[in-house]
């Protein structure tokens, strides 16, 4: 029930604004304490009414009992079922001198008694204004029971609401329980138009009060609503206002980190450009592969800042035209290592720094630095492995010619599943067999980013684009 309340008031939010919600639940709760209001101080001042209306009763019937009956009154006779004519006689000079007289209903507010019953306590009619008398089943009347029980008067309205029914104990000089009981029906216009204009004052007060309440709760809120939002309005231009720097710093840092990266691909100018081709590469082997938005932007920044640890190595090494010594070969795998720790210690690339150290890592463990094994390497290394590689070997290095397209993708197809992920080669070359036109070489080496600038129009593609075979 709370969940559903909580829904539905969240959508009557986003319906209508938290101020008219606030206005139109504050109203429906307030008419709805303000009838419970009206309803109960309302029966509270009938049911007074018809208190003192029952007290004025009593008070008549108790004053002239004493001298106008007697035990025998309340006794009929076993053969004919009535009272003794006597007894009868007495009963109407009774019922006449304190309900039925002129002088005795100006006690009542001027109001004629309806009818008038006499019980005794074994539940028999001994009198009735109605003419019948006799026996009546007394069992389900609770209120005559209560009224013999426990010598108290007991009121209330008939179930059809235009009468009152009043049970008054009738108690003889000398006795301490009821001889028997009263029960007089009155009309309740009387006590219904006494209270009439009182319980149009009840109406006038409580709907004033609550009016009052509801406008000053209504200003309250609203008042602090526009306090609220002018806050949140500060609060958003703030936060606008720190993401913008953060931003810019975050763009600033990055900015100096692509620099350092275009600074270790010109000490090497037979692969300037290698590490923004290679982000090109790996983002649309990313996309073939589904990954999200998140992993995307990590992948990007992963596979442009994947070099920059070569920033600490020898520009001799890098360089150098013939191959590498063991110890120069373990010198340049520290750029791994160092390029992790270059992004590690920016907070915002803690993510990319993992890929940056795994690049160089292969499925069998023949990798460095860490030889991992396929199930230890993230997707993001293993496509930036790949993309590193094709750009590799379709570049001159300082020792060899750069290798065909096709050839390439020979080998590396021959290697999926042992040093490279079969799912990211195969991204590859399905990436081949279609539209390729995103990964451009300049003739001098320039390119941009994401691939030829739009100013730059005499680039043209690496191999043509041709279907691979089948088994691919």
């Amino acid at each position: 029930m709370i969940k559903g309340l909580s829904r539905f008031y969240s959508g009557l939010e986003e319906r209508i604004g938290i101020l008219r919600e606030f206005r139109v639940v504050t109203l429906v709760v307030l008419l709805v304490v303000g009838f419970l209001l009206v309803s109960g101080l309302s029966n509270y001042i009938r049911n007074d009414a018809l208190e003192r209306m029952s007290q004025a009763l009593a008070f008549a019937a108790r004053a002239n009992a004493g001298h106008h009956l007697s035990p025998v009154d309340f006794e009929i006779h076993k053969v004919t079922g009535k009272l003794a004519p006597e007894s009868r006689e007495r009963w109407e000079d009774l019922i006449y001198s304190s309900f039925l007289s002129k002088s005795s209903q100006q006690n009542f507010g001027g109001q004629a008694v309806y009818s008038i019953k006499a019980w005794n306590t074994r539940g028999d009619i001994i009198y009735n204004s109605k003419g019948q008398t006799g026996h009546a089943s007394s069992r389900n009347n609770t209120q005559l029971t209560d009224t013999l029980n426990y010598n108290k008067i007991r009121a209330g309205f008939a179930k059809t609401g235009n009468l009152a029914d009043i049970y008054i104990p009738i108690t003889l000089e000398g006795q301490k329980r009821p001889s028997g009981v009263l029960e007089i029906y009155m009309p309740t216009g009387r006590i219904f138009s006494s209270t009439a204009w009182a319980t149009l004052g009840v109406i006038a007060l409580i709907s004033a009060g609550l009016l009052f309440l509801y406008l000053n709760l209504n200003w309250f809120f609203a008042r602090a609503h526009r306090k609220i939002s002018q806050k949140n309005d500060e609060l958003q231009k703030l936060t606008e206002k720190v993401m913008s720097s953060f931003k810019e710093l975050e763009d600033n840092y990055l900015g100096t980190i692509q620099a350092l990266t275009m600074a270790v691909d010109a000490k090497d100018h037979y692969t300037a450009g290698h590490s923004f081709r290679v982000a090109s590469l790996a983002m649309e082997i990313g996309k073939k592969l589904g990954l999200s938005e998140e992993a995307l932007k990590n992948l990007d920044k992963g596979a442009r800042f994947h070099d920059i640890g070569k920033i600490g190595i020898k520009e001799s090494i890098i360089n150098k035209k013939g191959s590498l010594t063991e110890n120069e070969f373990k010198e340049m795998q520290r750029h791994t290592v160092i390029g992790a720790k270059i992004l590690g210690s920016v907070k915002f690339l803690e993510d990319v720094s993992p890929i940056v150290r795994s690049h160089h890592e292969r499925l069998d463990g023949s990798g460095y630095p860490d030889g991992l094994t396929e199930i230890n390497i993230s997707l993001e290394a293993k496509i930036v492995a790949v993309a590193d590689v094709f750009d590799a070997m379709t570049s001159d290095r300082p020792n060899r010619k750069a290798f065909s397209t096709q050839k390439t993708l020979e080998e590396l197809e021959q290697g999926a599943g042992v040093k490279f992920s079969s799912e990211v080669v195969a991204a590859l070359l399905e990436t081949y067999r279609g539209d390729a036109s995103f990964y451009f070489k300049e003739d001098k080496g320039n390119v941009s980013a994401m691939g030829l600038d739009d100013e730059n129009k005499t680039s043209k593609p690496i191999f043509k684009i041709r279907h691979h075979k089948e088994s691919a």
